[in-house]
């Protein structure tokens, strides 16, 4: 049974892309349905779920408090540029681009980011870009006033919890982060940020505001040759000197 985007579309909610061009047409027309902001996430194994690293498992959530308080301690002496301590959104921010594991979802507002980070290390047989309308996503979870800021009470309250033992949320955010770095700014970064272990595309009503295109193994080397030719490559998305010098 095929599925479509925002169900009442002629746009398939998952499409297998074979060419650079089909995933610019497929990319194009489905931004055309959703009508507003579009976001996007490469993922290299098609088999991977929508869901932040801090859930990946039960063990790994119920550290997170312990990590987040940890990572605040010894931040600083290391840091220059720490958030205040009552920041709690942007030091989920400082630790999600730093690599710690949170409850964060990394997506971009950029289709060929998203493609660079699906092909880059991929091993597998195929690999996702995910296609998401955050005000949709948004709207389904009853924040209608579009991507929520930071500070919005509805983000901080998923966010919150990061910092302290709390229940579970079974919800999920669209929100627009502070450009913290010139990384995110030439990545085009954004975030959904997770109250429960529950994958996005698990959910029951995703296929409202979630579309997939999966590229085969087959393809993957031409289309990201392809790319290295447009100028999206490692040197570019992470523009310091180790980069440059393994580019050169």
């Amino acid at each position: 049974q095929i599925s479509y985007v925002l169900a009442d579309s002629d746009v398939p909610a998952e499409v297998v892309i074979d060419s650079m061009e089909l995933f610019v047409a497929m990319a194009t027309r489905i931004a055309s349905v959703i009508g507003g902001p579009v976001w996007y996430r490469g993922q290299s194994d098609s088999r991977w779920e929508l869901r932040p690293a801090v859930m990946r498992s039960e063990r790994m959530q119920g550290h997170e408090p312990n990590r987040c308080i940890h990572f605040m301690n010894r931040a600083r002496v290391r840091h220059q540029t720490c958030p205040d301590s009552n920041d709690l959104p942007g030091w989920l921010f400082l630790m999600q681009h730093y690599g710690l594991h949170t409850r964060l979802l990394d997506w971009t507002e950029t289709p060929l980011v998203a493609l660079y980070f699906a092909l880059a290390d991929s091993q597998s047989e195929a690999a996702s870009v995910f296609v998401l309308s955050p005000h949709k996503l948004n709207g389904i979870h009853g924040n209608t006033e579009g991507i929520l800021l930071p500070h919005h009470p509805n983000a901080k309250k998923l966010i919150s919890p990061a910092f302290k033992n709390a229940e579970p949320i079974p919800e999920v955010a669209a929100i627009l982060p502070p450009e913290m770095d010139f990384r995110m700014l030439l990545q085009r970064s954004v975030f959904t940020v997770h109250g429960d272990r529950t994958p996005l595309d698990s959910r029951p009503d995703h296929e409202q505001f979630l579309a997939r295109m999966l590229i085969p193994r087959k393809n993957q080397a031409m289309i990201k040759a392809q790319l290295k030719v447009l100028g999206i490559d490692r040197a570019y998305l992470f523009p310091d000197l180790a980069n440059l010098a393994e580019s050169l």
